[in-house]
């Protein structure tokens, strides 16, 4: 899949408005006991909850977020965590502390109730194999 598309949806959605009260609505339209899936601490998982969906916000395990929250875009160069270890460093931060460390370098507060690892990113079962064996103590 282009990484130009790859979750257009979702990221258009996370922090537009108008297209997150139109998911939200048409979801909770099919069934309000769906558990959406959103963004963490984005503008689709507040009108979704607003809403009275149960939300699960979410975070990436091999993805970089700026400093208001959002993830680094697929079309910059510095979009995806590279090794094994960043990752490591960066799911720690996420499950100790609630917090990722921004490309500008600022910590940032996140809360979440699942994390992402991208399927399609060429490490992603020796990723996941590791996050299962990490040590959070």
């Amino acid at each position: 899949m282009d990484n130009q598309v790859h979750g257009a949806l979702y990221n258009q959605s996370a922090n537009d408005q108008k297209k997150a009260t139109a998911i939200a609505n048409a979801i909770y339209d099919v069934n309000p006991a769906y558990i959406l899936y959103c963004l963490a601490g984005s503008e689709m998982a507040k009108i979704a909850k607003e809403k009275g969906l149960h939300v699960y916000e979410e975070v990436f395990s091999d993805r970089k977020y700026n400093d208001d929250g959002t993830l680094v875009s697929r079309l910059q160069s510095n979009a995806l965590i590279q090794t094994e270890e960043e990752m490591l460093v960066h799911v720690k931060g996420i499950l100790t502390s609630n917090a990722v460390m921004a490309v500008q370098q600022k910590k940032i507060k996140i809360s979440a109730q699942t994390l992402c690892i991208h399927g399609d990113g060429p490490h992603a079962l020796d990723y996941a194999k590791k996050i299962m064996c990490l040590d959070v103590k």
